[in-house]
C-alpha cells in the first residue's frame, strides 16, 4: 500500500506541475496579447490552445483534489487500489491500447496546436486525427467491457 501512496504522491506532483505550467502559459499569452504580438490569422488557434489548456488544468485540479482525499482516507484508498489493479480492467485497457493510444493522441493534439502556427490545415488535420484516436479508444474500451 505504501507503493500506491507513493504513486499517488507522484501523480499529485505531476498534476500540480500541469496547473503551474498552465498558469505560466496563460500569463505569457496575456502579455503577448496585450502587446498585440499575436497575428490575427492564428487567433483561432490561440483561442483553442487557451481553452484546451484551461480544460486540462481544471481536470488536473479535480484529479489532484481526488488523490489528496484518497490519501487521507484509508478505506477509500484501499478501494481505489483494488479498482486500479483489477485484472479484468487491466486486460480491457491493454486490449483497447489505452496507454499508448492516449499518449499518441495527446501528442498529436499538441503537435497540431504548434503546427497550426505554420499552416491551419495541419492544425485541423492533427486535431481531427487525435480526437478520432481518442474516440476509437473509448469505443474499444466499451466493446471489451461488454465482451469480457
Amino acid at each position: 500500500m505504501e507503493k500506491y501512496k507513493k504513486t499517488l504522491r507522484i501523480r499529485i506532483a505531476l498534476f500540480g506541475s500541469v496547473i503551474l505550467l498552465n498558469a505560466v502559459l496563460s500569463i505569457c499569452q496575456r502579455i503577448m496579447d496585450d502587446r498585440r504580438k499575436i497575428p490575427a490569422d492564428v487567433s483561432s488557434i490561440i483561442d483553442f490552445q487557451s481553452g484546451f489548456l484551461m480544460g486540462l488544468a481544471i481536470l488536473s485540479l479535480f484529479m489532484l483534489i481526488k488523490y489528496r482525499k484518497l490519501l487521507r482516507d484509508e478505506r477509500s484508498l484501499r478501494e481505489s487500489y483494488n479498482r486500479e489493479t483489477d485484472e479484468r480492467m487491466v486486460l480491457i485497457r491493454s486490449k483497447a491500447g489505452m496507454p499508448a493510444l492516449l499518449i499518441t493522441s495527446i501528442v498529436m493534439i499538441f503537435a497540431g496546436i504548434f503546427g497550426g502556427y505554420y499552416n491551419i490545415i495541419i492544425f485541423y488535420t492533427l486535431l481531427a486525427a487525435g480526437l478520432c484516436q481518442i474516440l476509437l479508444g473509448v469505443c474499444l474500451k466499451f466493446y471489451y467491457m461488454h465482451k469480457l
